[in-house]
């Protein structure tokens, strides 16, 4: 079921590894042209775009996604939308276009950032989508003549992982070259965005409202064999009700079991303290999924459990995060060899994650002291893959 690796074309075997021994040169890599995680990727065998739009005021989510396995000989392309509403079934859309085609100007702007479109294409017009991304923000259209679905997204105002830089990336510039030779990519246009969306009907409404955004991609040459996924948003507790979106503090995480290791992504940020802290292998790592005195993990699908600790030496955060039993899920398409008519992954967004951050405290003999505690409610979790199989006995 899940993405097998096949050997890298030979163009790819010896231009990449090429590349990233350039990228450490200091006199050489100012001549590497600048590299836009973001855009898209046509020689990668998987490609998937994901947007989650939260509103504080409603509780309301709304899921995006763009996903295309294109040597698939079934179902290679999917359109997905859903709205999650506290009191009400979820509107779920999901449609397998023949195409998704990539619309790219000629240009690069000087920050390295890419302007692009993908717009998808259907035998028998069951949907339509299009996903246009601009230096100054990103817009989603979405209809369907079958549901009478109608769907508008209006991004604006992005975070980068790191602040000042365009195109920066949660795995770093170098890794995200390696298109072939890494199975898997991770990057995040924006840990948080302003969202303005409107979603009707039969020409009604359905819903209207602001709110915040994630937006992030995948892309490489499989999926894990099992994977997790955290995401969240929490209003400072400090900030005024009008509060800008700088006060608004973010969790995003991803990571699972792959050619027999573990490893994580993750990202914690809070202007209220400055801490923009963002965590990577080799601190992430897990050699053959066995914890490290900087990383280790605890898991139990079945309860909708995840708890993480991962720490540099200075710098250290302890995630946990639950789901009540309760709980609503929904089953998720994703890219695998097959294309996408799999339901590999299982999310929620009923979550409650609990990020605390701590610094060593060297005065103190090294022990750790807490900076601040994060509460994120209403959060994202994912369970995919082999960590999916835990859900299954719920249903």
């Amino acid at each position: 079921m899940f993405f097998s690796l096949a050997l890298p074309p030979l163009c790819s075997l010896i231009l990449e590894p090429i590349l990233l021994i350039l990228s450490f040169i200091p006199v050489l890599r100012r001549f590497l042209p600048p590299h836009d995680p973001f855009a898209p990727h046509s020689s990668a065998p998987i490609e998937g775009y994901y947007t989650r739009v939260y509103s504080p005021t409603t509780s309301s989510t709304l899921l995006l996604i763009f996903s295309s396995v294109p040597s698939a000989n079934s179902r290679p392309h999917l359109l997905h939308f859903s709205l999650h509403r506290a009191n009400d079934p979820p509107i779920v859309l999901d449609a397998f276009p023949a195409d998704i085609t990539t619309h790219s100007p000629t240009f690069m702007h000087a920050d390295g950032v890419t302007e692009f479109s993908l717009i998808t294409s259907t035998e028998d017009d069951t949907a339509s989508g299009r996903f246009d991304v601009r230096r100054r923000g990103q817009r989603y259209t979405l209809a369907s003549a079958a549901t009478g679905l109608s769907v508008t997204v209006e991004l604006t105002a992005r975070t980068p992982w790191i602040p000042g830089n365009a195109i920066s990336s949660p795995e770093g510039a170098r890794l995200s070259r390696m298109v072939r030779l890494l199975p898997l990519h991770w990057n995040v246009l924006s840990t948080c965005s302003h969202a303005t969306y409107n979603v009707s009907r039969h020409g009604k409404p359905v819903e209207r409202g602001e709110g915040w955004a994630h937006t992030e991609k995948n892309w490489g040459a499989s999926f894990p064999s099992a994977w997790l996924w955290l995401q969240g948003f929490a209003a400072d507790p400090d900030a005024a009700a009008d509060a800008p979106r700088k006060d608004v503090r973010t969790f995003a995480c991803a990571g699972g079991q792959i050619l027999g290791q573990k490893a994580y992504l993750l990202g914690y940020r809070s202007a209220a303290t400055g801490t923009e802290w963002s965590f990577k292998p080799p601190w992430t790592l897990m050699p053959l999924g066995i914890p490290t005195p900087f990383f280790s993990e605890h898991v139990d699908a079945e309860r909708g459990l995840m708890v993480i600790d991962v720490a540099g030496f200075t710098r250290r955060l302890r995630v946990v995060a639950q789901v009540p039993k309760d709980a609503k899920w929904i089953k998720l398409h994703c890219p695998m060899s097959d294309g996408h008519a799999n339901k590999a992954a299982q999310e929620s967004f009923d979550a409650t994650i609990i990020v605390t951050a701590m610094r060593r405290d060297w005065w103190m003999g090294g022990l750790w002291r807490p900076v601040e505690e994060t509460v994120f409610e209403n959060a994202a979790m994912e369970f995919g893959g082999g960590y999916r199989a835990g859900r299954d006995k719920d249903e």
